[in-house]
């Protein structure tokens, strides 16, 4: 579940990325984002999302109890207590980093737009 939390953050911010340079650099985009380029970013993702959510693989493990008439596997934690730099690394990977990457590509979308604007009405001016 974690795996596919963290790859759909991690697309998310691709297409903003994708999206800042189909907008502002329409010419080089047609050459430099290439199908081959895509299913490597999109396998990379993959591993990364993998790589990401692998401590919590470590963190549970299952514990098998007979308290009825069959036997039943409970998901137990390793730790009582999660750690302060898990929780700090977590929110940094999830949370701030793809923030700050798809606010920044869109500020430069909007400012890329506008200055095209301003061109664009003093031109016809």
């Amino acid at each position: 579940m974690l795996t596919a939390l963290v790859s759909s953050t991690y697309f998310t911010v691709t297409i903003a990325i994708e999206r800042y340079f189909a907008v502002c650099w329409p010419i080089q985009c047609r050459s430099y984002l290439t199908r081959t380029k895509t299913v490597a970013v999109s396998a990379f993702i993959v591993l990364l999302s993998f790589a990401i959510s692998c401590p919590t693989f470590i963190v549970y493990y299952t514990k098998e109890h007979e308290p009825y008439d069959y036997p039943t596997r409970n998901c137990n934690a390793t730790e009582s207590k999660p750690s302060y730099a898990k929780f700090i690394s977590y929110s940094v990977f999830m949370y701030t980093v793809p923030l700050s990457v798809v606010t920044a590509m869109n500020a430069l979308i909007l400012f890329k737009v506008s200055q095209y604007r301003t061109f664009k009405s003093n031109k016809s001016n």
